[in-house]
């Protein structure tokens, strides 16, 4: 389990608008929509590591996911580092 604190949780706290809007977009099938709206979400940075060893780079790239998470904790380079 991850231990976050209070200023992680704030950071995060942008997401509390965008995901029942997420939610009811892929629902009602409106991948334009909820492509957008993940672009929007703030990804916790070891999501985002988990997906980028599942799916690649080059997937996360094109789904423009927003990586400013794991760039303040990995590193800018996290993306293509072998060593995480």
């Amino acid at each position: 389990m991850i231990d976050y604190t209070r200023a992680d949780l704030e950071r995060f706290a942008g997401n509390d608008d965008i995901l029942p809007k997420l939610l009811d977009a892929e629902r009602a099938g409106d991948e334009a929509t909820a492509a957008a709206l993940r672009k929007r979400m703030i990804y916790p940075a070891e999501s985002l590591l988990a997906a980028r060893d599942a799916m690649g780079p080059e997937w996360i790239i094109k789904e423009g996911l927003n990586c400013s998470e794991a760039e303040r904790k990995y590193g800018k380079d996290w993306l293509y580092n072998d060593r995480l």
